[in-house]
């Protein structure tokens, strides 16, 4: 009996190279759908009153507050933390990119 390593077949190889790379396309494309989707749905917020409840400073703009509507969404607009924090504001969406919106207080 022969004792010799088991050496895989090329097209084994190739195969789980195939399917290694098919997967990875496979998450990058839906990576991108929803991102897409994503700034989609905030495109379609622009317009809209929201309820806002107030939650930080931001750190970028300090002239801005951000905060958070009922769904989730974060949203950045001008006011004064020491007033707004903690409060349930009205806030009108002025724009939107892929992961917040900006708003203009009521």
């Amino acid at each position: 009996a022969t004792t010799a390593p088991f050496a895989p077949r090329l097209t084994s190889l190739l195969d789980s190279l195939r399917s290694s790379t098919t997967s990875l396309l496979d998450s990058l494309r839906i990576n991108k759908l929803n991102l897409q989707h994503a700034k989609e749905r905030r495109a379609r917020m622009v317009g809209r009153f929201e309820k806002v409840l107030v939650e930080s400073r931001n750190v970028k703009n300090p002239k801005q507050v951000f905060g958070r509507t009922g769904g989730g969404y974060v949203v950045y607009f001008e006011g004064e933390i020491g007033e707004l924090e903690g409060k349930i504001v009205d806030v009108k969406i002025t724009a939107s990119s892929t992961y917040s919106l900006t708003g203009e207080l009521c």
